[in-house]
């Protein structure tokens, strides 16, 4: 998290920050108790076929590699988000506008 949202009003964080914190504790706890799930009910006594425990099994196992593949695109968007753009625009801002001509830069012949 960047400085910008850690703003501390009287030693209070800010709620974009909570919000973020809330949600990522949620999908956490989601995704352990799904593989708990997954663990406690691995050897159960399966009833042939259409076991209805079989396909929960299945189903937590697609929720799980989906969220898996959520997780692993939300990674991908920081990382170019903050390899790219903050680059980019520190070059911009830094090394562009801050050019000799544009300070006003007396060059010695």
């Amino acid at each position: 998290m960047d400085n910008k949202e850690i703003k501390t009003n009287g030693g209070k964080l800010n709620i974009r920050v909570l919000v973020k914190l809330l949600l990522i504790g949620l999908l956490f706890l989601g995704t352990l108790f799904t593989r708990m799930y997954i663990v406690k009910e691995m050897h159960h006594e399966c009833t042939g076929d259409h076991c209805e425990i079989c396909e929960t099994i299945a189903m937590a196992r697609r929720t799980l590699d989906s969220l898996d593949a959520v997780g692993a695109i939300s990674l991908a968007i920081i990382i170019i988000h903050y390899l790219f753009i903050k680059k980019i625009y520190y070059f911009i801002k830094n090394i562009i506008e801050k050019s000799p001509v544009k300070l006003k830069v007396r060059l010695r012949n």
